[in-house]
């Protein structure tokens, strides 16, 4: 695969200062040399390259907005989320690690902190001298974490804890634990150091997702906390909801290098995969969905900017932030499945690395994209027959179906498969068990239709969306004509007589499948 391009069709760079630019070079060059070489060979053994974070600490990216007298490289937020976003081009877990590293441990501590456990920390923290990890999330209260059960109890010279939490990035492998903990119904804050007794964090094993990053339970039994160790300022659920925050907007801007990868590596692929003589890049299918995702890269870049700016004046709500995560987190999915409907069955191989999003993307939306394009043909169909009020038994439809067919060849590249035939030249046109493919996709699900010639209603379905929402994936079992009893039923309010005459089967059989209809009604 090529090297990777910057990503930046609106010149967003025009909106950055050198030192910005700079810090995103930095880490775009480390992603491409110390990263993408190795991070698949981790991804595999569900391992995290531990042999980096010395070197991601010399970049600077820990701590990158704190003051520099604490060891930290005292940028503004534009460079933090571009750091971010350079991480996770390589992989969500590594920028996982540094958004922990950055926004849950050392920002609390700079935060809600005193000043001896700042000096002692921070410092140790951005050179990676020590690791840390955040515990708020507990197993039955994750997007409830007032809910928690972890408990402080107050003894001489300080705390008791006992709870658990789970989900932990970096558990397993943290020096400090900030671990939120109710104390008389009042949220705290602790640092719990690796070694207080009672104290474990074994790591989860068998996750298919975010396997290049360690993810731990935290269990506390009777873990003495010294008074030493409390954060003084934080009070309250608002504290660590700070700190979320923060971690938020290290994820809005991380997704986008995400994007940026899948986009790259569709766009190289598209354009050197041949199909039909020429590269797949050159059909107006792949084009748009390439199209689509520069769009939707290009409104996160200039999201995030604004985001930024607005941080750094002080200006920013929780809100803004939460409006970026969610959008770019959802756009960030949506291409990866659209690259990987670009890259077909090779998206799935290492050797076409992709990005950290292919555990997540699936092929539900390139299913549904393809029943549509060919739902939508053969309603066209339906229509002009229904326009014409041609529905005899003896009418041939040979000129309208090659009118449709000939104007999706037009716009789509059209693959023969499985039992149907497309003969280049149109003269012999049947489906069987089985549909056209546009763009050289294949349906997993066929379309029950067989014309040859001739329109016979108990063999067309004269489906609709409404009925497959209605029916699910049973309604793919159905036979053709209890697809159209149901269609001409439920949408069409024809009775059983008028069914009965229209598609020229016994009112019994109309009957029984009118019977099942209602079922299914009664059950919605």
């Amino acid at each position: 695969m090529e090297k990777f391009k910057n990503v930046d069709y609106f010149h967003t760079d025009d909106l950055l200062t050198e030192d910005e630019i700079m810090v995103r070079n930095s880490v775009r060059e480390f992603t491409d040399n110390e990263v993408l070489p190795i991070i698949e060979k981790h991804y595999q053994m569900g391992t995290y390259p531990a042999e980096i974070i010395p070197k991601l600490a010399e970049l600077g990216v820990f701590g990158i907005t704190l003051p520099a007298k604490y060891g930290c490289a005292e940028m503004n937020n534009v460079a933090y989320g571009l750091a971010m976003q350079e991480l996770e081009r390589g992989d969500s877990g590594l920028r996982s690690f540094a958004s922990v590293q950055s926004a849950l441990v050392m920002y609390p501590i700079f935060t809600f902190g005193s000043d001896a456990q700042k000096e002692f920390w921070l410092p140790k923290l951005a050179s990676a001298e020590k690791i840390g990890c955040f515990g708020l999330t507990e197993p039955d209260y994750g997007s409830n974490p007032g809910g928690m059960l972890t408990t402080a109890v107050k003894v001489d010279g300080g705390y008791l804890l006992n709870g658990a939490k789970m989900w932990i990035t970096n558990g397993t492998i943290a020096d400090i634990a900030v671990v939120w903990a109710k104390y008389n119904g009042l949220v705290k804050g602790f640092l719990v150091e690796k070694g207080f007794k009672g104290f474990e964090a074994p790591e989860m094993k068998g996750k298919h997702s975010l396997r290049a990053s360690v993810t731990s339970e935290l269990i506390f039994q009777d873990v003495f906390v010294p008074e030493a160790n409390v954060l003084p300022d934080a009070e309250g659920l608002k504290a660590p909801l700070m700190c979320l925050n923060q971690a938020r907007y290290g994820i809005a801007w991380g997704v986008v290098g995400s994007m940026m990868s899948c986009y790259h590596t569709a766009l190289e692929y598209a354009k050197s995969r041949i199909q039909f003589g020429k590269p797949i890049a050159g059909f107006q299918l792949t084009q748009q969905k390439l199209v689509y995702m520069i769009t939707e890269i290009s409104k996160a870049q200039l999201l995030n900017i604004r985001m930024a700016h607005l941080k750094d004046q002080n200006k920013v709500k929780h809100t803004h932030i939460s409006l970026a995560k969610r959008n770019n987190c959802e756009i960030a999915l949506d291409i990866a499945r659209v690259a990987r409907e670009i890259l077909g069955a090779n998206g799935i191989l290492d050797e076409v690395f992709m990005d950290v999003f292919k555990t997540y993307s699936n092929e539900m939306d390139e299913k549904q994209l393809k029943q549509t394009l060919f739902l939508k043909t053969i309603q066209k169909i339906n229509h002009k027959i229904e326009k014409e009020n041609q529905f005899a038994e003896d009418l041939n439809i040979d000129t309208i179906l090659k009118d449709e067919l000939n104007l999706l060849k037009e716009n789509y590249s059209v693959e023969a498969d499985g039992d149907y035939i497309f003969d280049e030249d149109l003269d012999d046109i049947s489906y069987k068990q089985n549909s056209f493919t546009p763009a050289q996709f294949i349906l997993d699900q066929p379309m029950e239709l067989e014309i040859t010639g001739k329109l016979d209603l108990n063999d067309t379905v004269l489906f609709s969306d409404r009925s497959r929402a209605l029916f699910g994936a049973t309604f793919y079992t159905l036979p053709p004509i209890s697809k159209n009893i149901i269609e001409l039923y439920v949408f069409g309010n024809q009775d059983i007589l008028e069914i009965s005459e229209t598609l020229k089967v016994s009112e019994d059989t109309v009957k029984k499948v009118i019977d099942r209809v209602k079922e299914r009604l009664d059950k919605l």
